[in-house]
């Protein structure tokens, strides 16, 4: 297995000393990829636990994005963590040659069972990685993985860039984007950079990756749960489970349709009314990035339906396609905040 972190590999000999310490708890307290790496491939030999933060009582110890603001932490037994692993790698197609491409922050649950655990199951090369914006073309250039997520936010900030059109993705076998809601168009413009096969992906922190998976954007089927996860509807939400886990979570992402076909319409906690009108901020938000929008964070204000973005979009066609929204606003802001773990955008930020 060789790692590298941002470019550098990681010392055979670091490692080494590392898994010779005394078994015990791996804690972390900070997010550099490094302590984080060594933490878990010594849980990974001892199965004591680790996790950022906190010490934890699972074998893999984590905590919700708080994005939201309502940050909770979450406990999982190697049994799930091995069975969400063993499910990624057939899948995902991965095997000892396999090359992993990772901008996955250590506080997510991806890290694991999407990254650096993945690796050390099958023995295979891991590139950990920062977002550096538009530098990101370049180091799959030069890496050329065969497997990689890229972050809905990052493909905002980005696609939009002259050189992103270089981008070149052939030898990317499955390419996979997930962690928030995918903007329109995001799919079919990544597959004019020619990788093998592009996934949309659903998963959470309490129910880990990967739980749904489509070749379509923000839809699913029964035949897209992979082998061992359990996925059903209860009063229009996902609800899921692995088999080593007890019970479902309700996810309070909503949907339309039923197990033969559903799509997602946004989470439940940020749903709004606006008298009778019932608003699920994620379709505004997809809406306006489809028509330019950088960014996009639809909120209620008082009595009013905002719709903040930034970059250039045409508001008038926006303020057409939502006119049957009672007091619906768009304005435009110099910046919207993104967590720095899957550069999700907090939704808890208010503007002047």
């Amino acid at each position: 297995m060789k790692i590298y972190i941002d470019g550098d590999e990681l010392s055979s000999v670091e490692l080494r000393r590392k898994l010779n310490e005394h078994p015990s708890y791996q804690k972390t307290l900070t997010a550099e990829y490094k302590e984080n790496i060594l933490a878990g491939l010594h849980n990974w030999r001892y199965s004591l636990g680790y996790g950022f933060g906190d010490e934890g009582p699972g074998f893999v110890n984590v905590t919700t994005s708080g994005t939201t603001g309502y940050p909770q932490r979450i406990a999982h037994s190697r049994d799930t963590i091995e069975e969400v692993i063993e499910a990624n790698i057939k899948l995902l197609n991965l095997n000892k040659n396999s090359i992993i491409y990772s901008l996955y922050s250590p506080r997510g649950i991806a890290w694991t069972v999407l990254s650096l655990y993945l690796s050390a199951r099958l023995d295979c090369t891991l590139y950990i990685e920062s977002f550096k914006g538009i530098s990101y073309i370049d180091r799959i250039h030069k890496t050329r993985p065969t497997h990689t997520l890229l972050l809905p936010n990052a493909w905002k900030a980005l696609h939009g860039h002259s050189k992103w059109q270089d981008l070149d993705y052939s030898s990317v076998d499955r390419l996979i984007i997930g962690s928030d809601f995918t903007p329109e168009g995001c799919m079919e413009e990544l597959r004019n950079h020619n990788p093998n096969i592009v996934y949309n992906v659903y998963g959470s922190t309490e129910v880990p990756p990967i739980v749904l998976y489509s070749e379509e954007e923000n839809i699913y089927t029964k035949d897209s749960v992979p082998e061992g996860c359990s996925v059903k509807l209860h009063n229009t939400q996902i609800c899921a489970k692995w088999s080593t886990q007890d019970e479902y979570w309700i996810s309070g992402d909503c949907v339309e349709g039923d197990m033969n076909r559903f799509e997602l319409n946004g989470r439940v906690p940020n749903m709004f009314k606006q008298d009778v009108y019932r608003v699920y901020p994620e379709q505004l938000e997809k809406t306006a990035v489809a028509l330019g929008a950088d960014l996009a964070l639809c909120q209620q204000v008082k009595n009013r339906c905002v719709l903040h973005y930034t970059g250039s979009m045409d508001e008038r066609a926006v303020e057409e396609r939502y006119m049957d929204i009672p007091r619906f606003r768009v304005k435009k802001v110099d910046e919207i905040k993104v967590d720095d773990n899957l550069r999700k955008i907090i939704r808890t930020q208010k503007f002047t």
